[in-house]
């Protein structure tokens, strides 16, 4: 398996400096916030490739955000923020894109969502997908979206129906209500990516100690015992990590996949 890190904590430092110092800790490959090259030229791009390159890891993923269930301002912006990022993962290299159909805590839950909305989202990821088959389209399973329970997010994949809609699958409340290891057999053949992050009895994302609610050792040798070999990123979801976290949660996480 492939171990990346997200970028998202440090999405307030330049992106180079944050590509060379995943290098340096170890990371395979790095997951870049679409926020933190939305403003890069072409050139820009092609020399943050060349630092990857130079570092020796690579760009694996970028992760836009899309809106495309809260009306047609929302859908136009998403429809150019994902020409934008098809573009720049040609020029980096990377070969996964990771998707919503909604964002944030007051996002368009399955829960919720009506007929017109889950047509909105269905429409709007056919026109994605088909804007380029050779990247892998991860749709993230979060809450507030159309793919935030295992239920949910066949019915996503199974309507767009697109060979390159894959799922980003995550350990979060509902797939743990479920079951995390059933959910993740039920999903796996839709799995391309995964954000695996362990919560603290603080609330906090940790890969530091064994408080929280994910056996993330067990959950490692079961997909490993069943076969998975895409990619995993570490995920810290609060800002100002210090980076003194991101060396163990590296250790740990290379010691659980060895």
């Amino acid at each position: 398996m492939i171990l990346s890190c997200c970028s998202l904590s440090f999405k307030e430092e330049p992106i180079e400096d944050v590509v060379r110092k995943y290098a340096a800790i170890g990371f395979d490959a790095i997951e870049i916030m679409q926020r933190q090259i939305q403003n890069h030229s072409d050139d820009a791009l092609k020399a943050l490739r060349e630092v990857a390159d130079s570092a020796g890891i690579k760009v694996l993923v970028i992760a836009p955000y899309f809106i495309l269930t809260r009306g047609q301002p929302h859908w136009d912006e998403t429809m150019q923020i994902a020409d934008a990022t098809i573009k720049a993962a040609h020029i980096l290299g990377a070969t996964k894109v990771r998707t919503f159909t909604d964002v944030a805590h007051d996002g368009i839950g399955s829960d919720v969502a009506t007929e017109s909305h889950w047509e909105q989202a269905v429409t709007g990821l056919k026109q994605i997908t088909a804007k380029d088959r050779s990247l892998a389209f991860v749709v993230e399973t979060h809450p507030h979206t159309l793919a935030d329970t295992v239920e949910a997010s066949e019915k996503l994949i199974s309507r767009v129906g697109a060979p390159n809609l894959k799922l980003n699958f995550q350990p979060t409340p509902p797939m743990l209500k479920f079951g995390l290891l059933k959910a993740f057999d039920r999903l796996q053949p839709h799995i391309a990516h995964m954000h695996l992050h362990q919560i603290s009895s603080e609330g906090e994302p940790t890969y530091l100690d064994g408080t929280g609610a994910v056996d993330l050792p067990g959950f490692i040798a079961h997909i490993r015992q069943r076969g998975f070999d895409q990619s995993i990123s570490v995920e810290y979801c609060w800002k100002n990590v210090p980076w003194d976290r991101m060396q163990p949660a590296h250790d740990l996480m290379r010691k659980w996949l060895a």
